[in-house]
């Protein structure tokens, strides 16, 4: 079944391919009317997960009645709850949900007050994203080398691909040649060996012949 977005006031399924640009923007996937960012909310795939990120924090973006922190994008996890401005989705990984399912959803937050993430969860993720900006500093000489082995590897493979092409032409080639003067002197050899045999018969009999007597010569 397919990713994507359903809209509960239009009954809409907008299916998630790679990513999904939901605002006011014509060039949006999913556009929305009223005092939306051009560009609002992204919603993506990334490693086969689900992420959503709010993109303009003017405007709050909820899900599940919690609201959005700019920073980060977060996992969207299957039947989630989004509010952009005041329009309503849901996110399915199963095509567009049932209606039981939709006025479910909608029964369980209408009455929800939105709020903030866990603030100390939120302050733990922003520790952990300082330490990887901190490494990703420190790989980053890495990263590049191991770029250019990479590149030097791919140019090595191609110019291996290449020999090795030209190499079979040139096999092919001389095979051709070679396949067309033994084709051409097919006789020759033939006559060749069919004298070389006809040498081995006389060799033997001249072998296998006994030597005349003194009587006989004399004889003669």
């Amino acid at each position: 079944m397919s990713k994507g977005l359903f809209s509960i006031s239009t009954n809409g399924f907008y299916e998630l391919a790679e990513k999904l640009i939901v605002g006011s923007g014509k060039d949006c996937d999913i556009i929305l009317e009223g005092e939306l960012a051009p560009h609002q909310v992204q919603v993506f795939i990334l490693e086969n997960e689900t992420y959503i990120k709010n993109l303009d924090t003017k405007i709050p973006v909820s899900v599940n009645k919690k609201i959005l922190p700019g920073k980060f994008y977060l996992p969207l996890l299957n039947l989630s709850f989004i509010e952009v401005g005041d329009i309503k989705f849901i996110y399915s990984e199963e095509g567009a949900p049932r209606t039981f399912q939709v006025n479910k959803i909608v029964d369980d937050f209408d009455l929800v007050e939105q709020t903030n993430f866990d603030k100390g969860l939120m302050e733990k993720a922003e520790n952990l994203e300082k330490k990887i900006d901190e490494l990703s500093q420190k790989v980053r000489p890495v990263i590049t080398e191991m770029e250019n082995i990479k590149k030097q590897i791919e140019k090595a493979i191609k110019e291996r691909d290449q020999k090795a092409h030209e190499y079979h032409l040139f096999i092919q080639n001389n095979k051709n040649k070679f396949e067309k003067i033994r084709s051409e002197n097919t006789k020759y050899f033939e006559d060749i060996n069919k004298f070389k045999l006809e040498i081995k018969k006389v060799l033997k009999e001249a072998a296998a012949a006994k030597p005349s007597t003194k009587l006989e010569l004399d004889i003669k």
